[in-house]
């Protein structure tokens, strides 16, 4: 398996893309529970199995379900872009940081708030420390480009200043919908933005093996450029 996953890295940065998914079931999910407020209300809300007052999430299985793939696919992109990436013990950390945050998200999605509270915000505690944790770490350990440093750093700025804000209750004029989104969502932005740098490196960099199709695609465009050197 280990070869595998050596010989086609490939799989790392689309299982980091796949995180995209996040978005797109949260506001599918969102649209479909009343009284639901992006603003106001927790993410975990959309999980809930149960309903509070008026506010019920008809999708919350769904829900759920994202949060374990999210989880799942940041835990297995961790390993495999660690396979590519790892130069030294500390960027070892950095990827082993995120695999961790992302068990923490599986602990969100298979322990909904309702259902069990305590292991519900320990797996969110987790998420959200770790992601941050490992974000800088990698940004201070390996070869990445400037832009994506850049982009990394804003990133964590964000999300630890509202992870702060979440913590100590002094959100200012900010809903707690928003804040929470500010820690949570900036972090599956940077695993999109990583992932999308790892692809291009691997469809680009000759130092990375290709999956088949690619590397076929390769070789013929390879060679239509040597026929048209002919003519």
């Amino acid at each position: 398996m280990i070869k595998i996953l050596k010989r086609y890295p490939i799989i790392g940065p689309l299982l980091w893309l796949v995180s995209t998914q996040y978005f797109f079931i949260q506001a599918a999910v969102a649209s479909r529970a009343p009284h639901y407020s992006i603003l106001s209300d927790s993410i975990s809300d959309l999980g809930r199995t149960n309903c509070v007052g008026s506010f019920c999430s008809p999708l919350h299985a769904t829900m759920d379900a994202s949060f374990i793939v999210l989880g799942l696919t940041t835990i297995l992109g961790s390993l495999i872009l660690w396979l590519k990436f790892k130069t030294n013990i500390f960027s070892a950390v950095g990827f082993l940081g995120m695999a961790i945050a992302g068990a923490g998200v599986v602990m969100v999605g298979l322990f909904p708030l309702n259902v069990h509270d305590t292991l519900h915000v320990i797996g969110t505690n987790v998420a959200f420390i770790s992601s941050n944790i490992a974000t800088l770490i990698l940004i201070a350990t390996l070869k990445l480009s400037s832009s994506l440093k850049r982009l990394g750093l804003v990133l964590c700025l964000i999300s630890i200043s509202a992870l702060i804000m979440l913590n100590t209750h002094s959100r200012f004029w900010i809903y707690q919908g928003i804040t929470e989104r500010a820690v949570a969502d900036t972090q599956i932005v940077w695993l999109v933005s990583f992932g999308l740098y790892a692809l291009y490196r691997s469809i680009h960099e000759d130092s990375w093996p290709k999956l088949p199709c690619l590397r076929n695609n390769a070789k013929f465009k390879t060679s239509l450029g040597a026929g048209r050197n002919i003519e």
